[in-house]
């Protein structure tokens, strides 16, 4: 009797755990869209340059927060939300300061990639050089949209 408990039980389990394991290969079969654009930068033209001057937009923060944190970094849960991957990939011995939807989000090292996310959708980025005799390079701005984590490479080339 026992013998025949435990075959029940075996083919139960059996029965719950195909279709899950089912799903979950549809899942990760799911084709998730990388998208590499790049730009070569242009040298700024004077004060007229829509690109944001270092003393105004550099990353200054407030109390509350300028963008409210994802769901994998502890956000709230909302229904449909959801997030694109974006890779900035420095090609140049400068330093560039890079800015999602006129957001200051980081700086890339010469030679170097950042990487982060943004809320999926259509998205504005546009990266910036700065000199020291006051001169500066820029990208952009490039817009692109983005599925639910698809993945954007922006290759920033002199």
């Amino acid at each position: 009797m026992s013998s025949r408990l435990f075959r029940i039980a075996l083919f139960v389990l059996f029965l719950i755990t195909v279709p899950q394991l089912s799903l979950l290969a549809q899942e990760e079969g799911k084709e998730k869209k990388v998208l590499t654009e790049e730009s070569s930068s242009q040298k700024s033209r004077g004060e007229g340059d829509a690109v944001a001057k270092p003393e105004t937009k550099l990353g200054v923060n407030t109390e509350a927060g300028a963008v409210e944190a994802p769901t994998f970094k502890g956000g709230e849960t909302t229904r449909g939300a959801s997030y694109s991957y974006i890779v900035f990939d420095n090609w140049t011995p400068w330093t560039i300061h890079c800015y999602v939807d006129d957001v200051y989000w980081g700086t890339v090292a010469p030679y170097s990639k950042m990487e982060t996310y943004t809320v999926s959708g259509r998205t504005k980025l546009y990266a910036v050089a700065y000199f020291d005799d006051g001169s500066y390079r820029y990208w952009g701005p490039n817009y692109f949209t983005a599925a639910d984590w698809d993945s954007y490479n922006w290759k920033l080339k002199r």
